[in-house]
C-alpha cells in the first residue's frame, strides 16, 4: 500500500545516500554494479525476509533467469537458476511457517483469498514472481533512466534546477522505456485487431508499443517531463496491476 511504502522512504533514502557516498569523491561509477543493482536488492531482501548475506546469489539467479545465460560462459542455465531459486524460496516459506516474522513471506502465508489460504504451489510461484520483479525491474529501469540522463544534459539540468519535476520525470522515463512485457493466458476464443486468438494460447502484451502510441500520447518519441495525463502501461492495468508499483 502507498502508506506502508511511504514509511520506507527514510530508510531507502539513507541507503541510496550511502551507496552514492562510496563513489562520489571518485567522480565516476559503474552505475549498475554500484547503485542500480545493490539499491533494490538490499531493500527487497529486507522486505521479503531473505538473508542479506545471500543478496549476491539472489541477484545472480534473477539475472540468469530474466536475461538467459549463454552456453559456454561458465554460468548455469536459466532453467537451473530457476530450480535453485524455487528450492531456496520453498525453504524460506517452510521456515516462516515454523517461525513467522514481520515480512512479506509471512504475510502471504497468513493471507486468505475467498476465505481460503493460498494454495502451496500458487504461494511458491507468487514469491518467485516477487523475487524476479523485486531484484531485476528496478535495476533495469534505473539503468535506462541514467543512460538517457547521461546522454541528455538538458534533461539532467532540468532536474537539478527544479527537483519538484523528479516524480513526473520518473513516470515519463517509465513510459518511454518499460522494462518488461506482460504475458497472459487466453481464457476464450477471441479476435483482437483482426487477429484470431484461441483459448489456452499465450500472448505477450507489447507495453513498449502501447507506451509510444500516438493515439494516446502527443509526440510519443519525445521524452517530455511536462507530459500531462501520462497513462502508461508499464505497471500493467486493472486487477493485475504490478503489486510493486507504489514502491
Amino acid at each position: 500500500s502507498p502508506r506502508n511504502i511511504n514509511a520506507l522512504e527514510p530508510k531507502i533514502r539513507k541507503l541510496c545516500d550511502m551507496l552514492i557516498g562510496r563513489f562520489q569523491d571518485r567522480g565516476h561509477c559503474d552505475l549498475v554494479a554500484e547503485l542500480a543493482a545493490p539499491l533494490p536488492t538490499t531493500i527487497f531482501v529486507e522486505m521479503m525476509g531473505l538473508p542479506g548475506e545471500d543478496a549476491d546469489r539472489f541477484h545472480t539467479w534473477a539475472t540468469l533467469i530474466n536475461h538467459q545465460a549463454h552456453e559456454g560462459d561458465g554460468a548455469i542455465s536459466a532453467g537451473e537458476a530457476t530450480r535453485q531459486t524455487l528450492q531456496y524460496l520453498q525453504g524460506i516459506l517452510d521456515a516462516r511457517r515454523a517461525e513467522p516474522q514481520d515480512d512479506i513471506a509471512t504475510a502471504l502465508l497468513d493471507a486468505m483469498v475467498d476465505d481460503e489460504p493460498i494454495d502451496d504451489e500458487d504461494l511458491l510461484y507468487m514469491v518467485f514472481l516477487l523475487f524476479l520483479g523485486g531484484l531485476d525491474t528496478v535495476t533495469s529501469a534505473m539503468s535506462f533512466m541514467f543512460q538517457h540522463l547521461a546522454q541528455r544534459p538538458d534533461l539532467r539540468r532540468r532536474l537539478v534546477d527544479d527537483p519538484t519535476v523528479i516524480p513526473a520525470a520518473v513516470e515519463e522515463f517509465l513510459r518511454y522505456e518499460p522494462v518488461i512485457m506482460i504475458g497472459r493466458g487466453v481464457t476464450a476464443d477471441v479476435e483482437v485487431g483482426g487477429c484470431p486468438i484461441g483459448a489456452d494460447d499465450r500472448v505477450l502484451i507489447n507495453s513498449i508499443a502501447a507506451n509510444r502510441d500516438p493515439a494516446q500520447f502527443a509526440d510519443p518519441e519525445v521524452i517530455d517531463f511536462a507530459r500531462a495525463e501520462n497513462r502508461h502501461l508499464t505497471f500493467g492495468v486493472g486487477p493485475h496491476r504490478c503489486v510493486g508499483s507504489h514502491l
